[in-house]
C-alpha cells in the first residue's frame, strides 16, 4: 500500500510538472525568446524520462529525476516533498554540482544576466546572483514580479504596475493598471481609468498612445514590442506600429503573432502561417504549422514530417525530420529522424552526431525550455 501511494504521488507530481511547464507551443517559446533573449541553451531536457543532454550530444551524468530546466549550464531541481527548488551547475565533465537550494519560486538566468528573480522559503521576493545568494530583497509592498527583460522586471503592488531593475530599485513607479515587457527599449502600459495603451521608454516617459477606440490588442491580449514592432488589430486588419504608434504596415485579417526571431515575425490566421520581415514582406506562407528556429531557419510541417527550410520556405535538405528544436546557439539543434534517431544537426541540416541512448524516445513538439512556473512569482504562490 505504501509503495502504491508513493507511485501515485510521483505520477501526480510528474503530471503537474507537465501541465504547468508545457502548455505553450514552440512558436510562443520563440515569442518569449524575442522578449528575454536570446537565451543560449546548453542542454535539452526530455521531460518524459528525465535525461539531460548537452548540445554536444553528451548525456549529463548523475541526473536528478526532478530536473525541470537547464539554461546556461545551470539547472533547477524540484524537491517535491517540500516544493523547494535547488540550483545546480553542470561542469565540462557533465557532472552536476549543487549550488544552493531552498527556493520556493525561481526564474532562470537569461544569457548575459548574472541575476534573476527568486523567492525564499517564506515566499519573500528578491533578486539572487548565480551563487544563489540574495543580493537584495524587494519591498514588501511588491506582490508579484515577472522575469527580467532588457534589465527591467514588471512588478505589481496595491497601487498598480511598475518596473524594477536588477539591483531591486524601482525605476518606474507602480502607477499603471497594466504593464508589459520591455523590448527594443520600449514597453506598453495602461493607465488607470483609461482604455488606451501607452508606449513608454526606459525612463517611463510617454512616447505615444494607442487609442482603444481604434485598436485592439491581438490575442492573447499581451501587447509587447517584438523586433521594434507592436502588433494590433484595427477592425478587420492587423497593423504593425512603431514606437511613435505610427502604422508601419498592415495585413487584411486578424492575424496572431506567434513568434519573433532574428528580425522575422511568425503570424497565423485561420490555419495559414506566414513568416514576414519588419517591412511586411511575406517571406513564406504555409497551410500547416511553421516554427521559427533562429539562424535564418524555420521548420515547416508537411503531413506527419517536418522539413528544415530557409526563411523563404525552401528545403535546406531533402530529408524529412519528425521534430527539430530551435538553433538556440545559432549553430546546432536537436532533431529526431523518421526512424526514431536523436541527432544533432548544423544550420545546413547536416548530421553532426547521434545520441544512441535516446533512440526511439519521444521529442514532444510542445516541450518548452522555459521553467515550469507561471510567468510571474508572487508572495501568494500556487503550490504544486
Amino acid at each position: 500500500m505504501k509503495k502504491l501511494i508513493t507511485f501515485i504521488f510521483s505520477l501526480c507530481s510528474i503530471c503537474t510538472l507537465w501541465a504547468d511547464g508545457f502548455t505553450e507551443s514552440l512558436p510562443n517559446v520563440t515569442h518569449h525568446l524575442a522578449a528575454d533573449g536570446p537565451f543560449n541553451y546548453k542542454s535539452l531536457l526530455d521531460t518524459l524520462n528525465y535525461k539531460l543532454v548537452r548540445n554536444d550530444g553528451n548525456i549529463v551524468s548523475d541526473t536528478h529525476p526532478r530536473i525541470s530546466v537547464a539554461v546556461d549550464n545551470t539547472s533547477y531541481v524540484f524537491n517535491n516533498a517540500r516544493h523547494y527548488i535547488t540550483i545546480f551547475t553542470i561542469d565540462s565533465l557533465n557532472r552536476i554540482h549543487r549550488v544552493k537550494g531552498g527556493f520556493s519560486q525561481l526564474f532562470p538566468f537569461p544569457s548575459g544576466y548574472s541575476r534573476t528573480v527568486a523567492a525564499d522559503q517564506t515566499d519573500r521576493l528578491g533578486i539572487i546572483d548565480r551563487k544563489g545568494e540574495f543580493k537584495v530583497y524587494l519591498d514588501s509592498a511588491i506582490v508579484t514580479v515577472r522575469s527580467f527583460s532588457e534589465g527591467f522586471a514588471v512588478i505589481s503592488t496595491s497601487r498598480g504596475y511598475g518596473y524594477v531593475d536588477t539591483l531591486g530599485n524601482v525605476v518606474i513607479e507602480p502607477k499603471f493598471s497594466e504593464a508589459y515587457r520591455f523590448n527594443c527599449g520600449h514597453a506598453v502600459v495602461k493607465k488607470p481609468h483609461n482604455g488606451d495603451y501607452f508606449i513608454i521608454d526606459k525612463k517611463g516617459r510617454q512616447k505615444a498612445n494607442v487609442s482603444f477606440l481604434d485598436y485592439e490588442a491581438t490575442y492573447p491580449q499581451t501587447p509587447t514590442f517584438y523586433c521594434g514592432l507592436l502588433a494590433m488589430w484595427k477592425k478587420d486588419k492587423t497593423v504593425m506600429l512603431d514606437f511613435d504608434a505610427k502604422e508601419v504596415f498592415s495585413m487584411p485579417g486578424r492575424w496572431m503573432l506567434n513568434g519573433a526571431v532574428d528580425s522575422c515575425l511568425l503570424v497565423s490566421n485561420k490555419g495559414i502561417y506566414r513568416v514576414i520581415n519588419t517591412k511586411g514582406t511575406v517571406l513564406t506562407e504555409n497551410h500547416a504549422p511553421v516554427w521559427l528556429l533562429g539562424a535564418e531557419r524555420l521548420s515547416k510541417k508537411d503531413g506527419d514530417v517536418t522539413y528544415l527550410c530557409n526563411l523563404q520556405g525552401q528545403h535546406i535538405v531533402p530529408t524529412p525530420f519528425i521534430h527539430i528544436r530551435p538553433f538556440y546557439d545559432k549553430q546546432t539543434a536537436f532533431a529526431t529522424t523518421t526512424d526514431g534517431r536523436w541527432i544533432i544537426i548544423d544550420i545546413d541540416g547536416q548530421e553532426l552526431s547521434e545520441i544512441p541512448e535516446l533512440h526511439g524516445w519521444n521529442m514532444h513538439p510542445r516541450i518548452s525550455m522555459l521553467p515550469p512556473f507561471e510567468d510571474y512569482i508572487t508572495t501568494k504562490p500556487k503550490r504544486l
